[in-house]
């Protein structure tokens, strides 16, 4: 099954339902990210920012992004950008709506002396045109021209044909409706009902209807079951009864919905809060192909570079101050534990009435813990508050408790010091095509570069696109790693591996490691690349000790939360499947012969990461190894989270870690991570 590109007709009207929470917010200003994506920027009276996002190119989707989300203001206002400002200044946002069941919404904005709508087309080559109170297109990303209509600056404004709407169907007219399409089930209510494919397989799982059953078949009582089950999503939507989740297949994003579906009763999930939110973490604009505007390089990439790097300085200050601000905020809460408990307890209980941000500021400047607890913003969807605890800025859930606020924000830090660490190494490599880029235009001995295009050193993580390069090699099925001196390191992940690897990839010259407790899997260091002929050689003692870590980490003393024990090495000679006389061997056993070479007392380590030169993979193995080689990496330890939680943890980790969301999902999934990673629970190294 192919990913979801664009939002569907039960999606937008499940979303529109949440947009209630942002009218009256003031535009700002918008921005034009080729014909991708446009962005509104506005301000709520009393909450603070609202960013919504509008994707109208590949990956189709509406949703109100967290700040921190958006990507940044382009270099050139594009000109439809500025009809946007022009005609929405100062205006507030009145509504959004949905025309009819339609992919198509309308923004609409008041002020003035009219209102102003834009109109939103999520279908097709989507569309955003600027409509004024005469009905008239006053400016329109994309000119349209058509049989059936004509959208252009100028003339009046024509909605697409409007399809039918499930949800304001009586029975007579759905059985009219579905008996007339000379199909099957399952495609009537795809295309006759226009529920589409996904809703569609599922309102006839739920009504028990065999979705292949031809019209002609299809008994009374199973056409009330499917009408029974629209009234149910129907009301679902209109009750805000729903469920967002992001369903995963083999490790990559595959929908969104608001609901849980019976479909994908088979798929991992993660649930959200809010639909909005859903929808804004699978359609992160990491996934859409923003154009960044870049040209060639000539004469100012001298001052490009200097304006990055200040740029980066910038940010890198920031990310310490907002880090240790995080931080200072959780001191101040546990500092003031039972007057922030008070508040927030206050807080939750004028939400549940309904309260506003300023009756609940008002309640809260008449106590005297005013003084100490100041509530700043309210984010009624995501349900959090800002408050100031003695001038320190913090978010608090008023659901949780201290314990659960402060960890909440130890989250927050941690995320912000990742990238604090990432524009720590921009700013190396920066600095070093900088000083490259003076020294060339210094031997070139003009004001150019000698007719060169100098090509920035990749910060592959801020990068807008990566070309995808993974080969594929023959022992991919096992686990596996190149060590510091280019060694491959081969171990088995099971008992019929430990056998296939003693039978076959034993060579002269190899070196074989296992740990003194069984449970172990077999580790071979080849001597020799595959297809070379097998030779004697001196390993160098850090390239044995990256080896043996990998054997012990990948042993059951990591499941038994053991941080050292010892490994031992021996050669091809000393191995056998061959038992001694009256003994048996079971799979995956073997027995050893002569002497040993010890390692003492090794600790486990243990890191996953990701590589971009020589090629684009995940990689696993000892940290020693996996750090220096990859763009991005994750170490970890025995803990609490089971294999497959871990693995999950790793992969969001790195999905919001690049600019380019689609990279991650191409090159590896929560499952392949998985299987990379010792057996057992663990946790992220802090």
């Amino acid at each position: 099954m192919d990913p979801k590109q664009e939002i569907s007709g039960v999606d937008i009207r499940s979303l529109v339902q949440e947009f209630e929470a942002y009218k009256g917010s003031i535009f700002d200003k918008s921005y034009c990210y080729g014909k991708e994506l446009v962005r509104f920027r506005m301000r709520r009276p009393g909450v603070g920012r609202d960013e919504l996002l509008v994707g109208i190119g590949n990956m189709k989707n509406i949703h109100f992004a967290e700040v921190e989300n958006v990507p940044n203001a382009p270099d050139k206002v594009a000109d439809f950008a500025m009809k946007l400002r022009s005609k929405l200044r100062g205006k507030r946002l009145k509504g959004i709506e949905q025309h009819g069941f339609d992919r198509v919404l309308k923004i609409i904005f008041e002020g003035g002396e009219s209102e102003t709508l834009i109109v939103a087309e999520l279908f097709g080559d989507g569309n955003l045109s600027i409509v004024g109170a005469d009905g008239k297109v006053h400016a329109c990303l994309r000119t349209v021209r058509l049989h059936s209509r004509t959208v252009a600056s100028g003339r009046d404004f024509e909605f697409p044909p409007s399809r039918t709407d499930p949800f304001s169907l009586d029975y007579d007219t759905f059985v009219g409706l579905m008996n007339d399409s000379g199909s099957d089930v399952v495609r009537s209510l795809a295309t006759q009902i226009n529920f589409g494919g996904t809703y569609a397989e599922e309102l006839c799982l739920r009504s028990s209807v065999d979705k292949q059953c031809v019209i002609s078949s299809v008994t009374q009582p199973e056409y009330e079951r499917i009408y029974e089950e629209i009234i149910k999503l129907d009301e679902k939507i209109r009750k805000g009864k729903i469920q967002p989740r992001i369903y995963y297949e083999d490790g990559s994003e595959m929908d969104v919905t608001p609901f849980s579906l019976a479909l994908y009763e088979h798929l991992d999930f993660d649930e959200f809060d809010t639909f909005n939110s859903a929808v804004g973490n699978y359609f992160s604009n990491e996934k859409l192909e923003i154009s960044d505007g870049s040209q060639e390089i000539e004469e100012e990439m001298l001052n490009k570079y200097e304006r990055i790097l200040a740029s980066q300085k910038n940010a890198l200050k920031q990310f310490s101050q907002d880090a240790r601000s995080i931080r200072e905020g959780v001191e101040r809460l546990y500092s003031n534990y039972s007057i922030v408990e008070e508040v927030i307890e206050e807080i939750r209980l004028c939400l549940e009435r309904g309260e506003q941000f300023d009756q609940i500021d008002e309640r809260l400047k008449e106590s005297e813990k005013s003084e100490i607890v100041e509530l700043m913003r309210i984010n009624q969807v995501e349900k959090i508050i800002e408050v100031q605890i003695e001038g320190i800025q913090i978010v608090l859930d008023p659901w949780k408790s201290i314990e659960q606020n402060a960890n909440l924000n130890y989250n927050l830090a941690k995320k912000v010091e990742g990238k604090y660490a990432g524009a720590r190494n921009a700013i190396s490599e920066i600095n070093k095509e900088l000083e490259k880029a003076k020294s060339d235009k210094i031997k070139s001995g003009s004001n150019g570069i000698d007719g060169k295009e100098i090509k920035m050193q990749d910060n592959w993580l801020s990068r807008a696109s990566i070309p995808i390069k993974k080969s594929k090699y023959w022992f991919d099925r096992f686990r596996w790693f190149r060590s510091s001196g280019g060694f491959l390191i081969i171990s088995g992940r099971n008992a019929d591996q430990n056998e296939e690897l003693v039978k076959k990839y034993i060579s002269k010259g190899d070196k074989i490691f296992h740990t003194q407790n069984p449970g172990a899997p077999i580790t071979i260091l080849k001597a020799s690349e595959p297809g070379e002929s097998p030779k004697e050689i001196e390993i160098p003692e850090k390239d044995l000790l990256e080896a043996a870590r990998f054997a012990l980490s990948c042993s059951s003393v990591w499941k038994e939360g053991k941080r050292t024990d010892d490994v031992y090495m021996i050669t091809k000679d000393q191995i056998s499947k061959t038992p001694e006389s009256g003994e048996y061997l079971t799979k995956g056993s073997f027995v050893i012969r002569g002497k040993r070479t010890y390692f003492r007392n090794m600790e486990i380590g243990f890191a996953v990461g990701i590589t971009c030169i020589p090629e684009t993979r995940v990689i696993g193995g000892p940290p020693s190894v996996v750090v220096p080689k990859s763009v991005i990496s994750v170490e970890i330890e025995p803990g609490q989270f089971s294999r497959e939680d871990i693995a999950k943890k790793i992969y969001r980790h790195f999905c919001e870690s690049f600019h380019d969301g689609k990279f991650v999902r191409k090159i590896t999934g929560p499952d392949e991570i998985s299987q990379l990673i010792p057996a057992g629970n663990s946790a992220m190294v802090e």
